[in-house]
């Protein structure tokens, strides 16, 4: 069944700033209520954001602050800017993957959810 809409999923990290995720340190995505939670890789995170059928805007999010090996804590720092600029979501019809966007339309960030 096609998912419609961003909330009550859990999404796991595919695409940052068109880059994979970082095999076996994806980042994860959580959202119930208004609230956000995962992880970015290395660290937990939580927050909240507001969001419509397409559009979002996340509040600056909290999380922990542990070190992680170079190329995960890049990762992490990528996921959270692309967080902090998105501006809309989509999720494909076909694949299922939830799309985070700028406010020009560009994908920041993809997602696909977790079984």
């Amino acid at each position: 069944m096609p998912r419609k809409s961003i909330e009550g999923s859990d999404w796991q990290l595919v695409t940052v700033g068109g880059a994979p995720a970082v095999a076996g340190k994806e980042a994860t995505m959580a959202v119930s209520g208004g609230r956000v939670t995962g992880s970015g890789g290395c660290n937990r995170y939580r927050g909240t954001a507001e969001f419509d059928a397409s559009s979002i805007a996340f509040k600056p999010l909290a999380g922990t602050k542990m070190a992680c090996e170079a190329a995960v804590m890049e990762q992490e720092a990528r996921f959270h800017q692309a967080v902090e600029q998105a501006k809309a979501w989509r999720i494909d019809a076909a694949t299922r993957k939830l799309s985070l966007l700028n406010d020009g339309g560009t994908v920041l960030i993809r997602f696909a959810p977790m079984e």
